[in-house]
């Protein structure tokens, strides 16, 4: 397994499987496509979540979405130690417990980077994984 230099959040998940085909789809569908990007298997529970509650005749097509992403993405198991990092990392920074999943399980995957528009842009979480929002000029 090669190293991967970007996690991916949620929002960039259900950006790039959005009806829309916005600025924000494009930018979204190429970082997924790179094949340089991580994800965890929190990521796709709350993606299926999202697009279940937003499209809920379409459930086969979040499906076929779920196998794309495991076939294009490196996907991340969540532990019982990736939860324990997360408690930490809550304290520590102020975020919400599942904001500080997503933190613990890319630095987990050793990733320099965070791709969230959800999360402080810039904000270096435990000197080596930086927070990017990769829609902050569009």
């Amino acid at each position: 397994m090669s190293v991967k230099t970007v996690f991916l959040d949620t929002n960039i998940i259900i950006y790039a499987y959005s009806i829309d085909k916005s600025e924000k789809y494009r930018i979204a569908r190429a970082l997924i496509e790179s094949g340089n990007a991580v994800i965890s298997a929190q990521v796709l529970n709350e993606y299926c979540n999202t697009a279940r509650r937003k499209y809920p005749l379409m459930f086969e097509r979040v499906e076929e979405t779920l196998r794309e992403l495991s076939e294009l993405l490196e996907v991340r198991d969540l532990t019982g130690s990736t939860s324990q990092h997360a408690v930490q990392l809550t304290r520590r920074y102020g975020y919400s417990y599942y904001d500080s999943l997503i933190l613990a399980s890319a630095l987990g995957a050793q990733c320099p980077i965070l791709l969230s528009e959800d999360m402080q842009h810039g904000m270096m979480i435990d000197g080596r994984l930086c927070i990017e929002n990769p829609f902050h000029l569009v």
